[in-house]
């Protein structure tokens, strides 16, 4: 009955005005009609807290939230539409070829052209023009939904293997094309309404590839400057090199083993990848001489664990170690810095207290005594334990936080007598071969998980304050992922299929009242591509029992 109106009211989100319109308008023509301040490009729209392209057209009275390209919802509809740009113009050029998406890089993304040689500045160039001139042309990016057994059909004509594992064990009703002039692929995101939008992204040949930069979430818009990290990029390609090996190059080839009960060897072979880095970084710690370890990396990157199997290792070379968390020197909450909505910044170096710490670097590189603070988080105020501490000779102290490289931190401490550690868990395991799994969903998934069986925290909790912890990981952590001496990734190929069982039922407590809605829908979505496996089979050493409980290591 009440389709029988003619129009419909929409509350728009951004400015809070109601406007009407006829049914069936489109959110592209609401967004005309709306005169809403476009300064930065309106990539998405968001209907009742659901993430969606601008194309939809509204059927009933709807709240209605148009999302920009900064923000990181938008950033993400931005990537994936660049990214599909970008397929449109290897089909053209190089037709016969395999494009690549690999994983980011220094504000990019990496990508190769499989087509057995190296990619040159001239196929970047061709590359760079064929995007420009479909931008230029405005086409329109449409969508329509496709039954699976017509998308397998299509994925087999087209040879696009990778897809066709990818859903071999997963069933969805409907599958989102996406088509534009002559090409039409698969999109695991909504994208762009149309190629005239996509004129912000830089090219650049990088290590037989090349690199793809857009502007960053959180930014004005601009196009970050590319600035290479070659130690970070060798870490990635030693991993996708060991996965090529092991044929687990995408989430299909490790469901592929999960069905047929040889999830065990992947596990296995995963930890002993991580024992083998733990036993080489403690042989460069030795070589070196450092008296102080340090240890940093983004949020749920997995460094308590990291320290207490990397003290192991340093044991097995006659170092014995002490344990020291950077978070007990936050300063008493009412000296706590504040961010721009007036909330406390737990994120901030400035949280910490930057003259104590230095003091105690100080003297433990002297053999001295010092008097060890712990941070009480339910008074939000300094205690102080009552043993000192000197470091012996053959020791390190091991420093673990989330700042722990960055150089207003160590900036008076000799570089001798530090070594610098960087882990975070960098995926190489894809989706297929045109959409990645972020580094970013790893960790916070597992930060849903362990905030809830840990800390109290609901999975609404954690994706409300996701946002501030990215804001403050972009701040004071990544620009100095590339100084550290030593990489560790702390990714395990298996994780998201263990992870899986404790956080979808967490995401799914979040109603769509909420606007995280849309995000625990995407992640839901993500998850399902994955087969289960029993956590009872992950190792009690595992960097993973860090985030789902039963460690064999005291934290």
């Amino acid at each position: 009955m009440w389709l029988d109106n003619e129009f419909i009211d929409i509350y728009i989100v951004n400015d809070g005005r109601k406007i009407k319109v006829k049914r069936d308008t489109s959110l592209l023509e609401i967004l005309d009609i709306s005169k809403l301040k476009k300064d930065i490009p309106i990539v998405a729209g968001k209907i009742n807290n659901r993430l969606t392209n601008l194309r939809h057209k509204l059927r009933q009275s709807s709240k209605v939230e148009f999302i920009s390209l900064v923000h990181p919802e938008g950033y993400r509809v931005y990537q994936n539409s660049i990214s599909f740009l970008l397929r449109m113009a290897v089909n053209e050029i190089f037709p016969k070829s395999r494009l690549k998406i690999e994983h980011s890089i220094s504000k990019g993304l990496y990508c190769e052209i499989v087509e057995n040689r190296e990619i040159n500045e001239e196929d970047v160039k061709k590359l760079k023009d064929k995007m420009l001139e479909f931008v230029e042309y405005d086409l329109p990016v449409e969508k329509i939904k496709t039954y699976l057994d017509e998308v397998r059909d299509f994925f087999k004509r087209t040879k696009q293997e990778d897809k066709l594992r990818l859903f071999k064990y997963t069933n969805p009703h409907t599958i989102d094309i996406y088509y534009c002039g002559n090409y039409k692929n698969y999109s695991d995101c909504p994208l762009a309404p149309s190629t005239g939008i996509l004129k912000s992204f830089e090219i650049y040949p990088y290590n037989g590839g090349f690199i793809v930069v857009i502007p960053e979430p959180y930014s004005d818009a601009s196009i970050p400057k590319f600035f290479p990290q070659s130690n970070l990029f060798s870490v990635f390609h030693e991993y996708e090199s060991w996965l090529r090996a092991l044929r687990l190059e995408d989430i299909g080839a490790l469901n592929e083993l999960i069905v047929n009960g040889k999830e065990d060897e992947v596990i296995w072979t995963s930890e002993s990848l991580h024992e083998k880095k733990f036993a080489q970084i403690a042989d460069g710690i030795k070589e070196k001489g450092a008296n102080i370890v340090l240890i940093a990396g983004p949020s749920s990157s997995g460094k308590t664990t990291s320290s207490k199997r990397l003290a192991i290792h340093l044991r097995v070379n006659n170092i014995n170690s002490f344990p020291i968390s950077l978070d007990d020197y936050f300063l008493d909450r009412d000296k706590t810095p504040r961010d721009e909505n007036g909330d406390y910044d737990f994120e901030s170096l400035y949280a910490l207290d930057l003259e104590l710490l230095r003091d105690h670097f100080e003297k433990i590189i002297k053999m001295k005594p010092i008097k060890l603070p712990k941070y009480n988080f339910h008074t939000g105020k300094r205690e102080w334990k009552k043993e000192t501490f000197k470091r012996e000779k053959n020791e390190v102290v091991i420093f673990e936080g989330i700042h722990a490289i960055n150089p207003e931190l160590i900036k008076n401490i000799p570089a001798e007598k530090i070594a610098k550690i960087y882990v975070s868990p960098l995926t190489t395991l894809s989706m297929d071969d045109h959409n990645r799994i972020p580094t970013t969903d790893v960790r916070l998934i597992r930060r849903i998980v362990r905030d809830y069986l840990f800390r109290g925290y609901s999975a609404l909790d954690t994706l409300k304050r996701w946002d501030s912890v990215r804001k403050g990981e972009q701040k004071y952590i990544f620009p100095y992922q590339n100084d550290a001496d030593f990489f560790f990734n702390s990714a395990l190929v298996y994780e998201l299929a263990v992870l899986k069982r404790y956080a979808e039922p967490l995401l799914y407590r979040i109603s769509s009242e909420y606007p995280e809605y849309s995000e625990a829908r995407r992640l839901l979505k993500f998850l399902s591509y994955f087969q289960d496996i029993n956590p009872d089979q992950v190792p009690s050493t595992s960097i993973l029992r860090e985030f789902i409980g039963k460690s064999g290591f005291r934290y």
